[in-house]
């Protein structure tokens, strides 16, 4: 009874434990985790604190970097900044849209500019230096750079902003927007702007395919946890048992009976989303007598003996009387005296035996 209020008591305080962890979004546009540029966001701006906030909606539509970029740039105006060798242009497309705010001009290069040092970095977290002066557009993208669009609340527009930058930037800067500007403690979102990287996406539930079962001692059973929603991008679980005298869990969820008792075994995902299976461990073989008390191996009674076979994989069970091989009775209870052996074959390959003598003249 006791055991069964403790697992009780640890059974809630997993639930507990799941509900209070609810999950947040998976990606918040921090440095850890990052907004993909190439998603459309709506972020909070606010250039300093005598600033007011605004609203704002960014969606990077195209990047360009390397010769590409270097064309692009050279077809604009033939005369623009050409890279040196170990230079190049990063060209970036964005769509940015004055959701709400003063109802004033918001110069694009104010809100993203590529020729201060506050706005682009490596994605190791390195301020980026844009090494050349603004190119000129007079082709595709004339009147788009950052210099020529302004933006009053409810519009929107493409913008375009050049970096010319070294090689080893590795082509795809990362983004940085100040969000909130309260004197030392600033706050900013983060955009990887490279159009490979995928935006995390935590688990919401985890279930597994028991939440009970009975196994027999010596035995192993595998438990599949099913993660939702079926594109989390960390689907990751870590196995645990409460009691691992009894059962012992692998890191593939297989659980391994070790002795009789009961145990939870719990699958965690990366987020904290908790799943559990109560897991009852028996005997191989329960021997008990016609007085219902237990026999041991190699014990010799006086009474009718009953084996039960608890095992839940069982392959096959054999009984030999006086080494001679007999049916085993429907009853599972053997009545005539003589001296036993059980043998028992499991689904997991192992042989259980068991012997015994019934000598009703025996005292």
């Amino acid at each position: 009874m006791k055991m069964k209020n403790a697992i009780k008591v640890f059974v809630f305080f997993l639930i507990m434990s799941n509900l209070i962890g609810l999950s947040v979004q998976a990606s918040t546009g921090d440095r850890q985790t990052p907004y993909s540029a190439f998603k459309k966001h709506k972020i909070t701006y606010q250039y300093a604190s005598f600033y007011p906030k605004r609203t704002m909606e960014l969606q990077l539509k195209e990047i360009y970097n390397g010769e590409e970029a270097n064309r692009i740039i050279h077809n604009e105006y033939k005369d623009n900044p050409q890279p040196k060798n170990d230079e190049e242009w990063i060209l970036m497309k964005f769509h940015i849209k004055y959701v709400s705010g003063p109802e004033e001009s918001l110069p694009m290069g104010d809100f993203i500019s590529s020729y201060t040092d506050q706005n682009f970095f490596t994605p190791d977290g390195k301020q980026i230096r844009n090494l050349g002066p603004a190119p000129l557009f007079f082709g595709e993208f004339i009147g788009y750079d950052e210099f020529s669009v302004n933006l009053y609340p409810g519009g929107e527009s493409d913008v375009i902003y050049p970096l010319l930058v070294k090689k080893s930037v590795g082509g795809y800067p990362w983004l940085r927007i100040k969000t909130n500007s309260n004197n030392n403690a600033d706050s900013y979102a983060w955009f990887n702007t490279n159009p490979k990287y995928v935006e995390p996406i935590d688990a919401t539930s985890v279930k597994l395919n028991k939440t009970n079962t009975r196994l027999g001692a010596g035995t192993s059973e595998k438990l599949t946890a099913v993660i939702q929603p079926e594109n989390t991008t960390n689907k990751k679980i870590t196995w645990a048992s409460s009691n691992s005298s009894i059962a012992k869990v692998k890191t593939d969820g297989t659980v391994i009976a070790l002795k009789a008792g009961s145990t939870i075994i719990t699958a965690k995902t990366s987020n904290g989303k908790l799943a559990t299976c109560s897991v009852t461990v028996v005997p191989v073989l329960k021997v008990v007598s016609s007085t219902g008390k237990s026999v041991v191996n190699n014990a010799v009674v006086n009474k009718n003996i009953t084996v039960k076979i608890t095992n839940n994989k069982l392959k096959s069970k054999a009984v030999t009387k006086n080494g001679r091989k007999i049916t085993w009775p429907s009853s599972n209870t053997f009545t005539k005296d003589g001296k036993y052996k059980i043998t028992v074959k499991d689904g997991y390959g192992k042989t259980y035996t068991f012997s015994f003598t019934i000598d009703k003249k025996h005292h």
